[in-house]
């Protein structure tokens, strides 16, 4: 039997609701989303990494620094929906989703989830991290995820669930299974995704399992330009911490 073959997408447009143009903003010279492919591209057991567009300006900065592009139509709601489009003309086996706005991976971390997902049965895997601070969880930035005894998704949501704690965040990068992705753009956008404004809950909704991996990754989403600044911060310090 064949080896899976694991491809990671990392979907990115122009128009976020919350920081248009985002994914071209500057970390150290750096588009944004030319920075996130770099790192998923250190990650070892991708078979490939491409970034999903419509968008030109997108497209042309990816292709500069030497990587690869599927483009898609502008007529996407969510990202996953961009990324099942995609990889239509792709083989794979399991599909890494990538959000373009998750400025600090850990390459060991998308390597525990392919090799989490090849070993189990669920239809997706995503990682979820501690959070404590107050700030962080009363923000609807921050995705809080619920999470059974053994650590399948029961709901995700931008409020602070559950009400007294503790509280788990949701890390933008999920694991699917070829054939989930597909039934997954089949799907019209659920009431609860439309309520949350969170995508995975077309999955749950409709009586899909989504599994977590426990992680203490640290995660910055860009949602905004104060998150911008705070990856930028922590890109320089890296960076001078090597050179130390």
């Amino acid at each position: 039997m064949r080896p899976m073959r694991a491809v990671a997408v990392i979907p990115a447009r122009m128009g976020s609701k919350r920081f248009p143009g985002k994914v071209l903003s500057l970390v150290d010279g750096d588009p944004l989303v030319v920075h996130v492919w770099r790192q998923v591209c250190s990650v070892n057991g991708l078979d490939e990494v491409y970034v999903a567009t419509a968008d030109e300006a997108v497209a042309d900065v990816v292709t500069e620094a030497g990587g690869k592009v599927l483009i898609t139509t502008d007529l996407h709601r969510c990202g996953t929906d961009r990324v099942a489009e995609a990889v239509t003309s792709v083989a794979a086996d399991i599909v890494v989703n990538v959000q373009a706005d998750c400025g600090v991976i850990r390459p060991g971390l998308i390597e525990r989830l392919v090799s989490a997902l090849k070993a189990s049965d669920a239809a997706a895997i995503t990682p979820v991290a501690p959070v404590n601070d107050v700030d962080r969880v009363s923000s609807t930035d921050c995705v809080k995820v619920v999470v059974d005894a053994t650590g399948k998704a029961v709901y995700f949501s931008r409020a602070p669930v559950p009400h007294k704690g503790p509280w788990l965040s949701h890390i933008g990068i999920y694991g699917f299974r070829r054939h989930t992705l597909e039934a997954f753009a089949t799907l019209a956008p659920s009431p609860l995704e439309v309520s949350e404004d969170l995508e995975q809950l077309r999955l749950i909704e409709n009586g899909f399992t989504i599994q977590t991996i426990l992680t203490d990754a640290s995660s910055i989403s860009v949602d905004s330009p104060r998150d911008l600044r705070r990856l930028q911060a922590h890109h320089s310090s890296q960076i001078r911490g090597t050179h130390a």
